[in-house]
């Protein structure tokens, strides 16, 4: 709206005028054009501003949801799981190791296997590093415990390593295949040092029961 009053035949309007939508013009710039812009009736006004209230009260219902209804997670009930590089590739990538479930198919059956035990999932996957890391430290303010498959970090990042070490409640380090069936670069995890169990080789069921030892252990720790 523009910030001056518009005057119409030497007249002037006795408060902001308003746009006229709906009204197709052509050959000039629209919001410059003068007939864009009329002094609205009385009727017209008051159901503008009845619109302003219903969109702003609306706005401010929404808001208040966002802060204080259901969207916000007891981070005494809400489990991360992390996933780590080319994990989101899962039913294409090697399906003779990592089998046929995608990473999506993973993901809603920890959603209904922790919503059957009274928990909330985090599901998460990043190819970066520092994502990865951040993921932990926010954690460490909205969860009761870290699942994670750090996939190709799980032997390389001391960045990683030391996150969750500043993660106090219980780690729980997942691995869709048995690493230590496998290549001899697969055996050392650093992640290991630091997780309080470990569940490897139950293909994609593996998350399914880390989400039901996570609960165990969140219970336990709770109580």
């Amino acid at each position: 709206m523009p910030h001056e009053m518009l005057a119409r035949d030497g007249e002037v309007a006795a408060y902001p005028l308003r746009p006229v939508y709906g009204v197709r013009r052509t050959g000039r710039d629209p919001w410059l054009d003068p007939g864009r812009w009329r002094q609205p009736d009385e009727g017209q006004a008051a159901i503008s501003r009845r619109t302003l209230f219903m969109k702003a009260g609306s706005y401010a219902r929404q808001r208040n949801r966002h802060a204080q209804g259901p969207e916000v997670r007891d981070m005494t009930r809400t489990i991360f799981v992390l996933n780590g590089p080319n994990l989101n590739l899962l039913g294409e990538r090697e399906p003779a190791i990592y089998g046929s479930t995608t990473l999506a198919d993973i993901r809603e059956k920890c959603l209904a296997r922790a919503e059957s035990l009274g928990f909330a999932v985090d599901f998460r996957q990043t190819n970066f590093e520092g994502e990865l890391v951040e993921s932990v430290h926010q954690a460490r303010k909205q969860a009761c415990g870290i699942i994670i498959n750090p996939a190709g970090y799980t032997f390389t990042s001391i960045a990683l390593l030391d996150a969750l070490k500043m993660f106090d409640p219980p780690k729980i380090e997942l691995h869709i295949s048995n690493v230590h069936a496998r290549e001899s670069i697969y055996h050392n995890s650093l992640i290991s040092r630091v997780a309080t169990a470990i569940m490897i080789g139950f293909g994609a069921r593996g998350y399914e029961l880390a989400i039901e030892a996570m609960a165990d252990m969140a219970g336990a720790a709770k109580a």
